[in-house]
């Protein structure tokens, strides 16, 4: 797997597909929260509220 750090360059990485998935998705979320003005620990707590109905 290829892994992108903006400046940095790109990196082969090992890994599970479905959890770069999930890194990436944290990411987009957290620019997009920052972007609404949405405090991190509020923006925790709204993930875990769905991670919890998503069981």
């Amino acid at each position: 797997m290829i892994e992108t750090r903006g400046r940095l360059g790109s990196f082969v990485r090992a890994g599970d597909r479905g959890e770069e998935l999930a890194v990436e998705a944290a990411r987009r979320y957290a620019e997009t929260v920052a972007g609404l003005g949405i405090p991190s620990a509020r923006a925790l707590e709204l993930v875990a509220a769905q991670l919890r109905r998503s069981g």
